[in-house]
């Protein structure tokens, strides 16, 4: 925080801020990186104060796509990240077909370099909440890492061997546990970096949306440089973008909530008939556009087998009604690859978050 010179007093999430920060850092790539780093910091201050851990980071150019973050010692974590990362982010906007759709200024378009700024931002919000959501606990080795893209064929630092145990004999796959940490992790880095966007308008929404999936994708595609198999650690990128739409609705549908003032209790009503109609001008205005910026990143990401599995529009937000209402659901009720996947791992992250609580 010290190279900002901010504090709580002052919120530096809104996007104002943000590219105040950036007209008076004409930032290299390495600059970028700490500028970033410590503009996530003060996304975690002022949504819940001072945090009661220590981080710093380490930047590396050894021109690979690394980021981890790791613990140090008891309330001390590095998030390493290489220069590495703002190049595979910054290539990715440079695709054919981003600049005309995408980053179109003219027509409430953002920027290069502001998705690029805000991809990183939410890039080691995520690194923070795997400590905000103590999944070092998760962990056997208490020197371990929670990397974006492993270094040996896709195997995390291994999960402790008493949670293995538990696992196996509840007949659960080890990769799904990662999965859940991972979409934890998400989630709470979601809170974080949207929580301010609902406060200003609905712009902001669609950006951080499309900058959240462009560091889903960049991840995605270093794997699969990686290796031919299918990722362990991280969950697909369509499940990783339906929670994210899922997140929106639902934090959209509770800002329009009915508080009880006598008893302070807040009820979302999500009956069938009434949870999408009530969203309808969310969803004709944000989220059809959102998932179409999803889609149109995935195309440019290169894998024809991801945009191909990415479905249209109104079948994710008919899922997304589906799970509003119910989130607990099998997977077979579901239309779209994303939310069979989410539901699907919905179980198993309830028995993951009791398990890893009780370890701590």
């Amino acid at each position: 925080n010290a190279q900002l010179g901010h504090g709580r007093s002052c919120d530096m999430r809104s996007q104002s801020q943000i590219d105040k920060v950036f007209n008076d850092v004409h930032a290299n790539a390495q600059q970028r990186l700490e500028v970033c780093f410590d503009l996530a910091q003060s996304f975690v201050e002022n949504y819940h104060g001072d945090p009661a851990y220590t981080s710093s980071l380490n930047v590396t150019r050894e021109g690979v796509f690394e980021v981890f973050v790791e613990s140090l010692e008891h309330g001390c974590f590095e998030v390493s990240v290489d220069l590495e990362c703002v190049v595979q982010i910054q290539a990715l906007l440079a695709s054919p077909g981003i600049s005309e759709q995408l980053l179109d200024e003219d027509n409430n378009g953002a920027s290069v370099s502001r998705l690029t700024n805000l991809s990183l931002i939410f890039l080691f919000l995520h690194e923070f909440s795997h400590i905000e959501g103590n999944h070092f606990l998760a962990l056997e080795d208490e020197r371990a890492r929670f990397y974006e893209c492993p270094p040996s064929a896709n195997v995390p630092s291994g999960l402790s061997s008493y949670l293995t145990g538990r696992a196996t004999a509840e007949g659960i796959e080890i990769g799904d546990i990662y999965h859940c940490l991972e979409l934890q992790a998400d989630d709470l880095a979601f809170q974080l970096f949207f929580d301010s966007a609902f406060e200003e308008d609905w712009t902001q929404i669609r950006e951080r949306a499309a900058a959240a999936t462009l560091t889903f994708l960049v991840v995605d595609r270093a794997h699969s440089f990686e290796s031919d198999q299918a990722t362990e650690s991280h969950p697909s990128p369509e499940a990783r973008v339906f929670a994210l739409t899922g997140f929106l609705l639902g934090l959209w549908l509770h800002d329009r909530a009915q508080t009880d003032h006598e008893t302070g209790v807040v009820s979302v009503n999500t009956q069938e008939a009434d949870v999408l109609a009530r969203a309808d001008p969310f969803l004709s205005s944000v989220l059809q556009t959102v998932i179409s910026d999803m889609s149109l990143l995935m195309q440019a990401s290169g894998s024809a087998a991801l945009y191909a599995k990415f479905e249209a529009a109104p079948m994710i937000i008919e899922d997304l009604g589906i799970w509003a209402r119910s989130s607990g659901l099998a997977e077979d009720v579901f239309s779209t690859q994303g939310a069979k996947d989410a539901a699907r791992l919905t179980g198993i992250n309830a028995w993951l978050v009791s398990t890893v609580d009780a370890l701590g």
